[in-house]
């Protein structure tokens, strides 16, 4: 078997790689392993939504009434969405900003990073929530919670929404 050709160099170098990523990803047993399937995000109680008892930092998800429950106690909402769709319509009082800093230094003026923080999308697929959501707990943010049903089953419902 001849490795003359560019193209077949390629891929026993694109095979070694994978292998040699997947064994050492294996080995590693610290935190900073990358998983293969991410994990399930846990559904929030009704209990406590209010407060991070635990003192953990982890985020979780919450359905519609969860979240109306937690907008009528004013909890601070943020939408992930670009900013033209959060223009078009979003919860009211959310924040929303396409520089992260910015974002999280509006937030830190609103309220203590240990203050609960709804983060919500488009909804069904949208995955924009949870990645702000990890990026606010990376950001030392406490009590984080991703409303799954997002802006599209918000405005299903009739809830409020302010332009």
């Amino acid at each position: 078997m001849s490795f003359d050709s560019p193209l077949k160099q390629g891929g026993i170098y694109l095979v070694l790689s994978l292998l040699v990523g997947i064994s050492a990803n294996g080995i590693r047993t610290d935190s900073r392993s990358i998983p293969f399937r991410a994990p399930q995000i846990e559904q929030a109680t009704d209990e406590n939504l209010l407060s991070n008892q635990s003192k953990t930092s982890d985020v979780k998800s919450i359905s519609t009434e969860q979240a109306l429950s937690l907008f009528n106690a004013g909890v601070l909402f943020v939408d992930s969405r670009e900013i033209e769709e959060y223009e078009e319509g979003h919860i009211p009082g959310a924040l929303s900003s396409e520089d992260f800093m910015d974002l999280t230094f509006t937030i830190e003026e609103k309220q203590e990073k240990t203050a609960p923080i709804v983060a919500y999308c488009s909804g069904g697929e949208c995955a924009k929530s949870e990645d702000l959501a990890y990026g606010l707990q990376e950001s030392g943010f406490t009590l984080i919670y991703i409303y799954m049903g997002g802006w599209s089953e918000w405005e299903e419902k009739g809830f409020e929404i302010e332009k």
